[in-house]
């Protein structure tokens, strides 16, 4: 796959040249191989946890193109071009309607749950696409849809109900309030994206160090700005990427990491206050306000810990691997290792490079 995006392939008239008729630059096709490899390791049972997000990138993202192209006019601006209203509603009936067959063929899902769960995946699916760019739609329709779907395949109808008006108040707040808070309409729905999935297929306390660190983010662009373009996606990037990278991890040992997910947001986060407060040379303030800050981030994560329902597994081993992970961001503060990517996000993200030793004990709960 990689070899079919290199200088020969771009060059060429084969099968790899195909992939470069796109103007815009995209990695859809790598996005689409890891998306595949994802839901296959996370299969278990229930095949249309597999099956449904796959033809959902497949069909709705082809009819999407499809009728975006030929029939679009009301067109809209993404990060690396335009995509039309229409398409975006083509791919809104095609992936309701293979949800609707699919979860009746192949699950013993209520009737009612299959009208609000398909109407629910359609929305947010379609949501993902319109927003998503370089051709991320193919990682994070699939890996959307397959989260909100375990998640909730059997849940209460009125609980769905109440997820469906989350989402769409989610939606409508953050896209009036963006401009209030420095962003673009593009980025504050991306990020209400984001916390909405953390929010259904996690505990809610486990979207307030994520929300912190955009927070965080937001602030230190308007002190500290750098050259990236597009710092808000980037950011968006190595979030989803770090949540991903943790529930495989998680999965893979058979443990709940959690505690780790959370702690890579309370250090980017901490990091980005540091970097928000050395604006102008204030070196010296930005270390020393940096302490107390990252008590309140870590102790926050300890809190968090303590209330998720895996907590009795975690009693007396959260606090090292805590303690390890401030220290190591108060030093990487202090010796001025921070380094930003464009200037947008921390290279790598502080905690995320920490796999500090503590005694992981086997729990039935993930990302809970």
């Amino acid at each position: 796959m990689f070899r079919l995006r290199g200088k020969k392939a771009r060059e060429g008239s084969g099968m790899g040249s195909v992939l470069h008729q796109v103007d815009r630059p995209s990695y859809g096709e790598i996005y689409l191989a890891l998306s595949v490899a994802f839901l296959f390791f996370r299969l278990e049972g229930q095949a249309v946890l597999y099956v449904l997000p796959l033809l959902v990138v497949t069909l709705s993202d082809t009819a999407s193109a499809l009728v975006g192209t030929a029939y679009g006019r009301m067109r809209f601006a993404v990060p690396d071009g335009t995509k039309s209203v229409e398409g975006v509603i083509a791919f809104f009936v095609v992936t309701w309607i293979c949800a609707m067959i699919l979860l009746l063929l192949m699950s013993d899902t209520p009737r009612i749950n299959v009208i609000i769960l398909s109407f629910l995946i359609a929305a947010f699916c379609a949501t993902l696409e319109a927003d998503s760019w370089r051709g991320l739609d193919n990682l994070l329709v699939p890996v959307g849809a397959h989260l909100l779907l375990e998640r909730h395949l059997y849940t209460d109808p009125v609980i769905l109900l109440g997820i469906a008006a989350l989402f769409s108040a989610a939606l409508i707040i953050t896209v009036n309030c963006a401009k209030f808070i420095g962003l673009t309409r593009h980025a504050a729905r991306s990020y209400a994206i984001m916390l909405f999935l953390l929010v259904t297929f996690t505990h809610g306390m486990n979207a307030v160090l994520p929300a912190a660190a955009i927070v965080a983010h937001i602030y230190v662009r308007r002190n500290n700005p750098g050259l990236s373009r597009t710092p808000e996606l980037d950011f968006l990037a190595a979030g989803t990427a770090c949540g991903l990278i943790w529930l495989l991890v998680g999965e893979a040992f058979g443990q709940t990491t959690i505690t780790f997910f959370n702690l890579s947001f309370a250090g980017a986060a901490m990091i980005f206050v540091t970097l928000a407060a050395r604006r102008d040379g204030a070196k010296m303030a930005a270390r020393i306000a940096l302490l107390p800050v990252g008590i309140i981030l870590f102790g926050l994560c300890a809190l968090i810990a303590h209330f998720t329902p895996a907590r009795a597994f975690w009693y007396g081993a959260a606090i090292p691997p805590i303690a390890v992970s401030l220290a190591l961001c108060i030093t990487a503060a202090f010796t001025g290792r921070i380094g930003l990517a464009a200037g947008a996000v921390p290279k790598p993200l502080p905690s995320l490079s920490s796999f500090p030793p503590c005694y992981w004990r086997r729990t039935e709960y993930y990302y809970e």
